[in-house]
């Protein structure tokens, strides 16, 4: 069986999930923050794309976990296996797991496992199902657009969390919620069903969930 994959994404009024200039943006409040490490520390792992670590070089870890046993699988999406040595993802926190495409590459790091996933870009379904036989049942995603946009297309996304700020950033060419080519047909949008809308300070978190 799958993984169960929740996406989880913080955006400004407008829908933009960085500066116009794609550098990183906290568009969290701190009561968000709060519920996003309440939220890894109910999933298996945590997966983010290369250009995420390049950009953001996040840490992907648990805020105020004692110990690194406790701490959730970091995955990273990273076809030509570009995340550097001295990235935090690839400290020994936390297990790290770089999906690759069929390149034959080979583990710098005892805490770092490669699986080959695909060729030009990672087969997420053959990648659900290595994670599974990994023992990961809850699988949270955190970004970039691309990646939010993957995982929709795939139609692997059980539950998507966003939280939506009072702040505008603006841009033709801002990044967003997702990214990638999208959609041009009507015909094959996806319709997700709203689950509940909370505020939390300053900002609203809207809860769906699969149709």
């Amino acid at each position: 069986m799958a993984p169960f994959v929740t996406v989880n994404c913080a955006a400004s009024a407008d829908g933009k999930i960085a500066l116009s200039n794609r550098r990183k943006v906290n568009l969290s409040n701190t009561l968000d923050l709060e519920r996003l490490h309440i939220l890894r520390a109910e999933n298996d792992a945590i997966l983010v794309g290369i250009e995420t670590v390049l950009q953001d070089d996040p840490s992907l870890t648990i805020r105020n976990n004692s110990s690194s046993d406790n701490n959730l699988i970091r995955i990273v999406l990273d076809t030509k296996f570009r995340t550097p040595l001295n990235a935090r993802v690839m400290n020994e926190e936390s297990k790290t797991v770089i999906a690759t495409g069929n390149n034959g590459f080979t583990s710098p790091k005892n805490n770092v496992e490669i699986i080959s996933c695909g060729s030009n870009e990672v087969d997420l379904h053959l990648l659900m199902k290595k994670l599974s036989d990994m023992g990961v049942e809850n699988l949270l995603v955190e970004g970039g657009a691309k990646v939010i946009w993957s995982f929709f297309r795939e139609g692997l996304v059980d539950k998507f969390i966003l939280f939506v700020s009072s702040k505008i950033i603006g841009g033709a060419t801002t990044p967003t919620i997702a990214g990638g080519r999208g959609f041009d047909k009507e015909s094959s949008l996806i319709q997700l069903k709203m689950e509940k809308v909370e505020e939390i300070g300053d900002g609203a978190l809207i809860t769906y969930t699969k149709k």
